[in-house]
């Protein structure tokens, strides 16, 4: 999958779940350094939405990023995981996706590797989505 040359939002999240099963901010801030130096990419580091539910929608930081992804000033996010972007409902999740992809916007995952501009890419991801939801 090709990206453009633009900066990435690298969002950063934690559950409200078990403290001992959270994904650290520091490993996801590791993981998307690593991943958007690997791949040439430009970050901007977001403050982490910490205690936030995937299964929320409303969640301010994100929302920011996807309005300046919108206005033309970001060209998508970098996230650790999917499950980091999303745990909603398949509507609610299609419907975010659609805002980024829509506005020209990519999301780029360091753990999965897969091309949402193909038909396998886009069911590969509805997969790691919905079993996300699901846990």
């Amino acid at each position: 999958m090709s990206t453009v040359a633009c900066t990435y939002a690298a969002y950063v999240k934690t559950g409200s779940r078990d403290p001992d099963d959270l994904r650290s901010p520091e490993i996801q801030r590791k993981a998307i350094a690593a991943y958007a130096q690997r791949e040439g990419l430009n970050v901007e580091w977001l403050d982490a939405e910490i205690n936030v539910s995937g299964a929320k929608a409303d969640r301010k930081v994100l929302e920011h990023a996807i309005e300046r992804i919108e206005s033309g000033e970001l060209g998508g996010l970098i996230v650790y995981r999917l499950d980091r972007l999303s745990r909603l409902a398949p509507r609610q999740r299609a419907e975010l996706f659609e805002r980024i992809e829509g506005a020209g916007g990519a999301v780029l995952s360091t753990s999965e590797v897969l091309d949402p501009s193909t038909p396998s890419g886009r069911f590969t991801r509805d997969v790691f989505l919905g079993v996300a939801r699901m846990q």
